[in-house]
């Protein structure tokens, strides 16, 4: 099992940095908010404008909106559907579609001595946990990505609750880490997690108070929302929705098929 990293060295700014962001603050302002750079995020966040490249031959490939699962780093996925309706082929087609690639691929699951999910992705058996880890496990230098796959949420303890919670508040988008978690039941899931979820993949489910509660927690009007299922019949048709900002298809089904957005 990987260390959890409690004594690995956190990132630090260099003198030279500090001095540059105070000598900024201490302009004088006008009237009018002045943006300031983030240190924590600059250099490695992505968004659906950047131009990418091939990894192989460094060519350019055009602006990421063109390549609907080429999904901007930080994302945090919501892959929440029955059993078998593909979530972990999903989440193995994400890994193979990213760019630039993720560096550091970790799954934290509740079998992580048998599984073998996500082999197809390239994790060894050290790249499985069996708990979420702390800050400390994440150095920010690398594009890393937190698979957490059908933990039982409601029975974690205390210390993994607020692991789970600092990791979606704070770890993905100042220390270079997108997550993907997965889930067969909407209501499992913590409030916080889903509302911090940028890119939600739903399946349908037989539940229809379930499903209508789902659709208020979206923000989908739900006449919308019952005519975007209409589109959905197979069993592994999913609705995808992305709120990143300047996504080429904020609602999806199946990852490719652009939906118009609901007013």
């Amino acid at each position: 099992m990987e260390n959890l990293g409690h004594d690995a060295p956190l990132r630090q700014h260099t003198a030279d940095e500090i001095e540059e962001l105070r000598g900024i603050a201490s302009k004088p302002m006008g009237n009018k908010l002045r943006r300031y750079p983030a240190p924590d995020k600059e250099g490695w966040t992505e968004s659906w404008d950047d131009e990418i490249f091939n990894p192989s031959t460094g060519r350019s490939m055009g602006k990421r909106s063109k390549y609907p699962l080429k999904f901007p780093h930080p994302s945090r996925f919501a892959l929440i559907g029955p059993n078998s309706v593909g979530k972990t082929e999903i989440v193995t087609n994400l890994i193979a579609q990213a760019n630039p690639p993720f560096k550091r691929i970790v799954c934290v699951h509740a079998d992580p001595e048998y599984t073998n999910d996500y082999v197809h992705a390239g994790l060894e058996r050290e790249d499985y946990l069996a708990k979420v880890p702390d800050p400390s496990f994440f150095d920010g230098d690398e594009k890393t990505l937190v698979i957490i796959d059908d933990l039982e949420m409601r029975e974690l303890k205390s210390q993994q609750r607020s692991a789970i919670s600092t990791l979606y508040r704070n770890i993905s988008t100042h220390k270079n880490v997108s997550i993907a978690m997965c889930s067969q039941d909407w209501s499992e899931v913590p409030l916080i997690l889903k509302r911090l979820s940028n890119v939600k993949i739903l399946w349908r489910n037989e539940d229809s108070v379930g499903m209508t509660l789902i659709a208020k927690k979206t923000g989908i009007p739900l006449d919308k929302w019952a005519a975007l299922w209409r589109h959905l019949p197979d069993f592994h048709d999913s609705l995808w929705i992305d709120g990143h900002k300047g996504s080429p298809m904020p609602l999806r089904k199946n990852g490719f098929i652009a939906f118009n957005s609901p007013s």
